[in-house]
């Protein structure tokens, strides 16, 4: 069989009024037209299965196949076609075809190459089965054939001359040579499909599903200023390096990027990405803000160019031989997400979307490369810029930071579509020397900004905070710029301390958004990051509150009572008690000025460890971050005295029990008015109070901020030191050993794994509806289990190994020796009953928490 494009006629003679036609002169007429017309398909629209084709219903009794279009590299078109009735036509007119039969198929007539494969220097037909719609001679019922599961349908046009029988006579109508074009529906072993895939050159190149199903989903981890980084610049730095090394972003980054590099046949860039990220913890770059804006930058690039990867399928000149008069439509047992073996449609360049994703994919490959090729530490001599630009776009949308070096080569990758319309030196950038000289490029900020919601803020790492700010805020004023600037210290450790809890949203962006506050972190009176807020921070109003007052009471509980209970953990435990793993406390109504804090009965946890390291300060520091917007807490040893801190002239009532062994306990109400047992007078309190006014949750969060204890301890005394210890070697273990942030439930050990399954299942039982999350050491990568454990009895005497040093400060500041317990949280029932018998059989294993969990890393089981 020979295809129709492989020869093509490029001319034809026209005729004349009694000319005498031969054959050549009308087979040569048809044949141009007929040629011009296919290759207008497959050069003008495309090439392969335009739609419809699916195979759905498939069994073993039947197959169905729904209508569809195609077209061959020959330029067939190619649709199912059903007999008419009484007639040797045929119609396209059905919406799917079933097929029960099928028989063996010889193609002893067309003698498709395509069909055909090569064992050493011989050629062998491949075994291929025909599908039917109905019994016909030598079929069979399809439920006989071997393996179905095992096989590809293709649909094949099986073209060849036919010669008819010898005629005498003028005007027979067995004259002239038949073409036969008829479609098949047939079954080839997956094996033999391969092999078929493998000689059609189009389908090789784009038959790129299975690779990018299996790239990475790529996410860099925010980085927030958090307390234990306030302290000192190398705990803020440990920040920006632990979001670099979290979750393996780096690791699944250089993954998915070579194999991208490998389909496109380029060298890829993984070892310019270690060159950047190579740094260890204890040697972080000063330029490590910029490393981890590089980093993102990287990642928007890749997630860009993952999106396009299955929209580029564009086939200029496909070439004849590749499917010539088949098309692929899948394995039966194929993927449930894409089919295997299956042609899709390869568009030509004339469509524009399919060519225009190809060559931006392209484009952002060279883009990669060009970030990881001209990074560099920018100067810390220069002067601040602020450069338009937007928040949440793609990079080439965004304004060109001030790490790298803006060459023209740059420029010409960094917005393909900015290229496309010859504008690539009308992006923004920090650096202007090869941009256009154009006021609208040079200084951007005189212009209307309602296309930009961000503001890059660029040039003051490493200088003076005063002149920084002093340049800020000209460029702020000069230009009228919407945003805030304030400066924090590291060294001052209340301000951190004010900012960190009354703006949990406070993050590094690189800039400010429209209306937000962008706040330069200092130390030693020089800028070493920045953070922003997507809102203004009302300074003025913080502060215009009611006077502060203090009023002390006796605690709900005995202090002989809490010594006790904390001390039983270091005792004989008894056989017939069992001993309490927290102090319960039940909060029944909490409420400031009418505004109520707790809608429904809430349990404050707080281990019994905890109390008997810290005693009154453990419940008292619980309380406050339970409720952060609410009354400040604290504990007077002196006195012994329980302390409320609140707003003079604002009224509160808190109600609450211990329910840690008696769940039937009195129940005390604090009040302005006093302190109340079972709704009964307790001891009159002489407080004057004002009419109810409005709860200001703005006051409240200052003063949780300014009055609330830290680290208070009234037995030993303040171990900051330790605790920072402590922060610092968790944040070692996290960087030196893979998934210590547990995300998810298979990263548990085996043993925990089957502990959560079966707890849920007995959940389950109880209501099903239950929503159950994990937090604490486990999420935050402070945890120790039984390997660790293992290593640590046997290095015991290596002082400087830091899991040794990591279990020991454990030990000392937790009072924990075993391996860490799991620290589950119902967030959706009250305790009851109910659950009493789950949490005795896990209490080894397990804390159970009827709560809401506080931690930002938090997750569902």
């Amino acid at each position: 069989m020979t295809t129709k494009l492989s020869e093509i006629t490029t001319q034809y003679r026209t005729f004349v009024d009694d000319q005498v036609l031969t054959k050549d002169q009308l087979n040569e007429f048809i044949s141009y037209f007929e040629d011009q017309d296919r290759l207008s398909r497959i050069y003008l629209h495309g090439v392969g299965i335009v739609c419809g084709f699916k195979l759905k219903n498939v069994s073993n009794q039947s197959i169905t196949i729904t209508q569809g279009v195609g077209v061959t590299t020959d330029g067939d078109l190619i649709t199912l076609l059903q007999p008419v009735l009484e007639s040797t036509l045929q119609t396209t007119q059905l919406k799917e075809l079933v097929f029960k039969h099928y028989r063996k198929f010889e193609d002893k007539f067309a003698s498709y190459s395509s069909f055909k494969r090569e064992e050493g220097e011989n050629i062998f037909s491949m075994d291929m089965w025909e599908l039917l719609t109905e019994q016909s001679d030598n079929s069979y019922p399809l439920e006989s054939i071997q393996s179905l599961n095992d096989k590809t349908i293709l649909l094949y046009l099986e073209s060849y001359a036919k010669k008819g029988d010898l005629c005498t006579t003028i005007d027979c109508d067995s004259q002239g040579v038949e073409q036969v074009a008829r479609l098949r529906v047939l079954l080839v072993s997956n094996e033999n499909a391969e092999t078929i895939a493998k000689k059609d050159s189009i389908f090789s190149q784009h038959n790129i599903f299975d690779k990018v199903s299996k790239l990475p989903d790529v996410k860099v981890t925010k980085v927030l200023l958090v307390e234990r980084s306030a302290n000192v610049l190398i705990g803020l730095k440990q920040d920006f390096y632990n979001a670099i090394l979290a979750n393996s972003t780096l690791i699944n980054l250089k993954e998915g990027f070579k194999s991208i590099f490998e389909i496109f046949g380029l060298q890829d860039i993984t070892s310019k990405i270690n060159s950047w990220f190579n740094f260890v913890a204890n040697d972080i770059p000063s330029d490590f803000q910029y490393r981890y804006d590089l980093l993102n930058d990287l990642v928007d690039t890749y997630s860009e160019i993952r999106s396009l990867l299955l929209q580029m399928n564009v086939e200029c000149c496909p070439k004849v031989d590749s499917f010539p008069k088949h098309l692929l439509l899948g394995k039966i047992a194929g993927n449930k997400n894409f089919f295997m073996l299956r042609h899709r449609f390869y568009e030509s360049p004339t469509k524009a979307k399919a060519n225009e994703n190809y060559h931006k994919v392209l484009s952002l490959l060279i883009r990669a490369t060009d970030l990881v090729n001209n990074y560099q530490l920018p100067a810390s001599t220069g002067k601040v810029k602020i450069t338009p630009s937007k928040l949440s776009s793609d990079l080439c949308e965004k304004a060109i930071p001030i790490y790298y070096n803006v060459t023209n080569d740059m420029l010409q990758n960094w917005s393909y579509e900015k290229t496309l319309n010859l504008r690539q030196s009308f992006n923004l950038s920090y650096h202007v020397q090869n941009l256009a000289n154009d006021s609208t490029v040079r200084e951007p900020l005189l212009f209307n900004s309602k296309d930009y919601d961000f503001y890059r803020i660029e040039g003051q790492l490493n200088r003076d905070t005063k002149d920084v700010m002093n340049e800020i805020l000209i460029l702020r004023n000069k230009y009228r710029l919407d945003f805030d600037c304030i400066e924090v210290d590291l060294k001052k450790a209340n301000d951190l301390k004010r900012i960190q809890k009354m703006h949990l949203s406070l993050e590094h962006r690189a800039g400010v958004p429209k209306g937000g506050t962008f706040i330069l972190i200092s130390e030693n009176k020089k800028v070493v990051a920045d953070f922003s807020l997507s809102y203004r921070i009302n300074t003025e109003n913080e502060g215009s509150c009611s006077p502060i007052k203090e009023c002390s009471f006796p605690w709900i509980s005995s202090l002989k009572y809490l010594n006790n209970l904390s001390r039983s953990l270091k005792g004989q435990k008894s056989k017939n008690i069992a001993i309490p793993k927290d102090y319960r406390l039940q909060i029944f109504e909490y409420r400031i000025n009418n505004h109520l804090l707790v809608n429904q009965v809430t349990t404050v946890l707080i281990p019994i460890s905890e109390i008997y390291l810290r005693r009154m300060h453990a419940i008292t520091e619980a309380l406050n971050q339970h409720f952060p917007e609410g009354l400040v807490f604290d504990f007077n040893e002196t006195q012994k005295r329980f302390l409320i801190t609140f707003g003079a002239n604002d009224q509160y009532v808190l109600r609450l029990r211990d329910a840690t062994q008696n769940p039937n306990s009195p129940i005390y109400t604090y009040s302005n008015k006093g302190m109340f047992k079972n709704n009964l007078l307790l001891r009159k309190n002489a407080m004057m109070c004002r009419d109810i006014l409005q709860y200001n949750k703005q006051f409240y969060q200052k003063l949780q901020s300014e009055f609330a204890p830290i680290n208070k301890d009234d037995d030993y005394g303040i171990f900051n030191d330790k605790w920072q210890a402590w922060y610092r070697l968790g944040n070692q273990l996290k960087a030196d050993y893979d998934n210590r942030l547990i995300r998810k439930m298979t990263d548990l050990p085996a043993d925990l794994q089957k502990t959560v399954r079966d707890i849920k299942s007995t959940l389950n039982r109880i209501d099903s509806t239950i929503i159950l999350k994990l937090d604490g050491d486990w999420v935050n990568g402070m945890w120790v289990d039984s390997n660790m454990l293992d290593y640590y009895r046997d290095n015991k005497n290596k002082t400087d190994d830091p899991v040794v040093k990591f279990v020991n400060l454990r030990k000392f500041l937790h009072n924990e020796t075993g391996t860490t317990k799991l620290s589950l949280y119902i967030t959706n029932k009250n305790y009851s009953e109910d659950f009493d018998t789950l949490i005795k059989e896990n209490k080894s294993s397990v804390d159970f928490y009827f709560t809401l969990p506080k931690g930002q890393n938090a997750i569902v089981l």
